[in-house]
């Protein structure tokens, strides 16, 4: 038997800290909204607060104000995303930005993790939720979100069975990050502490030989996009991949876009089809941000496509990620938050003899695939999950009391 209730009714709701907290380099992790993307958590530009803003600003107390394990912490202002279940152990302080949801005994954490993951509430969230400019839910919104739920027996089964496809997913996430740091930890030994084996140091002051400093513009081609007509529609929603910077991924490759263009959009736009291992880097609003196509994709004219001429790929994708610190204070320094081709074309890097190159693109290209492989089998996985996912929720379909592996 399923009962229907009120998030209200089932769990305590409170929110972050209502005072202004110093940020620190390090100490205890505190989010705000920002970090709340859709399908996880977003740490790419984290905050931290010391540990004693921490000890005075979050205390057990009879308002939920201290994330403790099996919260569900949620943005509420601005970015919504998804919410978080915090794990045993875990230290973090948050924003007035974030709620916290704490489930009382009726209701399973990790069940109620996976109903509020559910594209049904989602859409709910999207459609109660404040402003126009900045979204915004309250927290007597927040307990209004209504909860479908079965025994707590039952409810533990489900969340077991949907846990398993998500302690894959974390699998091939540690897989894909482990891989990315080796690949630019080999980047960064040879051709930026200059540790490259077998480059023969000149005398004092001079490059290895057959290494040379060149301007960017010579040995990399950088390349434009464009949007369709939107008022167009035989121009959208077609099979073709269209790449805007709301689509870059915390991982070095992206695999799939917001928004998709016909073949018809994409022969009436200034953007041709970028092949596998093209990289892209933001050009406006968010700038900087570099990623690799996992696909045939078009990218809108707000981002560049990078190709190297008598370089790799590889070595193009890191050599822009070495850059992009400079080019995002370069483009901050403007009227607008623009990367233009002008940074391009004045920029000069160090380029290493063609052998180290080639021995760097032997090295790193298995590690490339089997990143590009990983994400492709999370998102298959992450698929049939997501498939699961509202079936299960809603009792269509019931777990047996021991769950088949998943292979």
């Amino acid at each position: 038997m399923w009962t229907n209730d009120k998030i209200g009714n089932l769990c305590s709701v409170g929110d972050g800290a209502h005072a202004s907290i110093e940020r620190t380099e390090a100490g205890v992790l505190y989010l705000s909204s920002k970090n709340f993307k859709k399908g996880s958590l977003d740490l790419s530009e984290v905050d931290y607060i010391s540990p004693f803003d921490y000890s005075r600003h979050f205390k057990e107390t009879k308002a939920v104000t201290k994330p403790t394990q099996n919260d569900l912490l949620l943005g509420i202002i601005g970015s919504l995303g998804s919410p978080y279940l915090v794990k045993e152990g875990e230290v973090i302080g948050i924003s007035s930005s974030v709620a916290i949801i704490r489930p009382k005994s009726q209701i399973d954490a990790r069940f109620l993790y996976y109903h509020l993951t559910s594209s049904w509430v989602q859409n709910y969230i999207e459609a109660i939720k404040s402003g126009a400019a900045q979204g915004f839910i309250s927290l007597e919104m927040l307990k209004s979100i209504p909860v479908k739920f079965p025994c707590l027996p039952m409810q533990q089964q489900i969340a077991a069975v949907l846990g398993r496809y998500d302690a894959l997913l974390e699998n091939y996430r540690v897989q894909v990050a482990t891989l990315e740091k080796l690949a630019q930890e080999l980047y960064q030994e040879w051709f930026v502490r200059g540790r490259c084996p077998g480059a023969e140091a000149g005398s004092t002051g001079e490059l290895p030989t057959g290494w040379a400093r060149v301007k960017f513009t010579d040995v990399i081609s950088v390349q434009s996009g464009g949007t369709p007509k939107t008022s167009e529609p035989n121009y959208w929603d077609g099979e073709v991949y269209w790449f805007s910077p709301g689509d870059v991924e915390n991982s070095y490759y992206v695999l799939t876009t917001n928004k998709t263009i016909s073949e018809e959009g994409l022969k009436n736009c200034n953007s041709k089809l970028y092949p596998v291992d093209t990289v892209v880097i933001t050009a406006r609003g968010t700038v900087g941000k570099c990623v690799m196509l996992g696909r045939p994709m078009a990218i809108n004219q707000s981002n560049y496509a990078l190709v190297g001429r008598s370089v790799s790929q590889y070595f193009t994708f890191f050599k822009t990620l070495e850059m992009a610190e400079g080019l995002q204070k370069e483009a901050n320094g403007a009227v607008f938050s623009t990367i233009t081709t002008d940074n391009f074309e004045r920029a000069e890097i160090l380029v290493p003899d063609a052998e180290s190159l080639a021995v760097f693109d032997k090295l790193v290209a298995p590690m490339f695939g089997a990143i590009r492989n990983y994400l492709e089998q999370s998102e298959a996985l992450r698929a049939t999950r997501d498939a699961l996912l509202p079936r299960l929720l809603s009792g269509q379909l019931l777990p047996s009391p021991t769950p088949a592996a998943i292979a």
